[in-house]
Order: structure tokens, then C-alpha cells, then sequence
């Protein structure tokens, strides 16, 4: 590999692939965090619309697939691994495709691991490989990334699922609440990828290729693969919410029925024993066994009360 700049913007790896029948060198160029000054002069260079550009830069874009003269445009989400939150978290952002007649170009608005993984081992192969080939071979490293970022939300699953049961505490549901947005986010892109996918299949750019069409629709698999785990995540977590959401009300209403439960047997045993301690006259008050006869008979109507919740479980 060796470092590519087009004309004064910064460009990351430039991978040389197989020429086209006439000879003609083609390439697979990474633009990586481009800056919003440089999308007009970009654009002029590519032969695109700045605009798409743009959207590439646009967290919240949407996946999307068009042509613009002979550039097949293609607007996909990539899962990426976030450090702003105080644990594992997992956001979608956009990847921009140029598929040209001589080159493939990334808008690549962060920096992607899997995609740096993929130049290098291309960049170590004995042949070159083909263009539409490089943009299969991107395809399926992208799903692959999902099923591998949805294999670590699962072990982050159950480490919270496990804290739960022991602790219940209240930033263990926020970390599940926190997975639940990331997976219904990686559903939401998995659609879009997947719909764009589905069109491309059908594109002449591919209908002419069975072997690159083979390789599209194995990419397209493993992103139907992992749109439904990230489904069925999803929904299991909806469940294990609203499973402890349950479990934890019920161990308040049972701690607030046991502490009036008590009450109730404490306060009977020392009602007596309050009334006579009181400064007005009344019945008895001066008979010596007075004091013993009231906190005994305090203690055995308490003692009932409480044999009576214990055999109803209220205590």
C-alpha cells in the first residue's frame, strides 16, 4: 500500500487493483474524517455531488443507493464501538461508496477497524483483485462486523443479566436500557443495508459477474443473519426488563407488607403499656402486679399476632 493525497485533501490507503481490459490502473482510495470546508472541492475532483458527500458526514443519514452519471453512489451504516458511555457501547455511523470505472473511494467518517483489516490482508495478496470483487470483499467484512459487534452485545448481555440477579442495582438496568438502544439501532440499519444490498443485486453493475453476484448475496445473508439476532436481542431484553421491572416490585410491595406486618405486632404490645402511662386515673393502677401483668399480656397478644402472619406468610 502506499499513501495517496487528491490534490491537497488528505486520503488514507490507496489499494492498486486489477486494470479494466484496456490497461487502465484502477484503485480503491479511503478518504477517512474528511472536514465539511473540503467537500466542494472533493466533489469537484470526483465527479459526484457534494451533497452526497454531505450525507456521508450526517450521523443520522439513512442507508441509500443511486447512481450519478457512471458512479454508483451507495450510503451504508457500520456498527462502531463508542467510548462515551462508562461501559461497552455500540453506535451505528454512515460509510460512504463510490463505485467508479476505475476506482473505488470510502468516505470513511471514522476509523474503522474491520476496514483496516480488510486493506491490509487485500494489500498481502499475490493478485490483484478485481473492482467489483473489492467492493464484495467490503460488503462482506461489513456484515461480518455486525454479527461480531452483536456476538459482544450478547456477552454484554449476560454479564448484566448476571449483575442483576445478584444486585439490582440501578445502573445495571441503565447499562440494559443502554444495549436495548444499541440493538434496536443495529435493527434499524441492518434494514436500510440490507434493502440497499437487495438493489444493488440487481444492478447491471453486478448481473454480469456471477462470481462478485455469489459474494454480494453471501454479504446480503449474513446481514439478514444479523438483523435478526439483533431482533430477537432485542426483544429478549424487552422481556428480562419487564421480567425484573416485575420481580423488583414485587420485592418492594413484599418488604412494605412484612415492615407493616411488624408494625402491627409491635404496636399492640406496646399500646397497654403506653395507656397506662398516661397521667389520669384509671383501673388497676395501683395494683402492684399492674406493671408485669400488662407487658406479659402485651407480649402474648403480640406473640399471637404474630404465629397468625407467620402462617399466612405476611411475616
Amino acid at each position: 500500500m502506499k499513501e495517496a493525497m487528491l490534490e491537497g485533501l488528505g486520503a488514507g490507503a490507496e489499494i492498486p487493483l486489477s486494470p479494466d481490459p484496456q490497461g487502465k490502473e484502477r484503485r480503491w482510495l479511503s478518504i477517512p474524517q474528511m472536514e465539511p470546508a473540503e467537500l466542494t472541492s472533493l466533489g469537484r475532483q470526483l465527479g459526484v455531488d457534494p451533497g452526497f458527500l454531505g450525507d456521508a458526514l450526517d450521523r443520522h443519514e439513512r442507508p441509500s443507493l443511486h447512481r450519478e452519471g457512471e458512479t454508483t453512489i451507495i450510503l451504508l451504516r457500520v456498527p462502531l464501538l463508542s467510548a462515551e458511555q462508562p461501559g461497552p457501547s455500540w453506535v451505528t455511523v454512515p460509510l460512504g461508496i463510490l463505485l467508479q470505472k476505475w476506482q473505488l473511494v470510502t468516505i470513511e467518517t471514522q476509523a474503522f477497524g474491520f476496514l483496516e483489516q480488510l486493506r491490509a490482508r487485500l494489500g498481502k495478496r499475490a493478485r490483484r483483485i478485481r473492482l467489483r470483487e473489492a467492493l464484495a470483499e467490503l460488503l462482506q467484512a461489513m456484515a461480518q462486523e455486525y454479527l461480531r459487534s452483536l456476538r459482544q452485545v450478547k456477552k454484554e448481555m449476560d454479564a448484566v443479566e448476571h449483575d442483576l440477579r445478584a444486585s439490582q442495582n440501578n445502573d445495571d438496568f441503565y447499562r440494559m436500557v443502554s444495549l436495548q438502544n444499541t440493538l434496536t439501532h443495529f435493527a434499524a440499519a441492518l434494514r436500510g443495508n440490507i434493502g440497499v444490498l437487495q438493489r444493488l443485486l440487481q444492478m447491471p453493475v453486478f448481473l454480469d459477474d456471477k462470481e462478485d453476484l455469489e459474494d454480494v448475496a453471501d454479504a446480503l445473508v449474513d446481514l439478514q443473519q444479523a438483523r435478526e439476532m439483533a431482533e430477537l436481542y432485542a426483544a429478549t431484553l424487552t422481556d428480562l426488563l419487564d421480567a425484573y421491572v416485575g420481580v423488583l416490585q414485587n420485592n418492594i410491595a413484599n418488604r412494605v407488607k412484612k415492615l407493616t406486618a411488624w408494625t402491627v405486632v409491635l404496636a399492640v404490645s406496646l399500646m397497654s403499656t403506653s395507656l397506662y402511662g398516661m397521667n389520669v386515673p384509671l383501673p388497676w393502677q395501683h395494683w402492684r402486679y399492674i406493671t408485669p401483668t400488662l407487658v406479659g399480656g402485651g407480649f402474648l397478644i403480640a406473640a399471637a399476632i404474630y404465629v397468625y402472619f407467620r402462617r399466612h406468610d405476611w411475616i
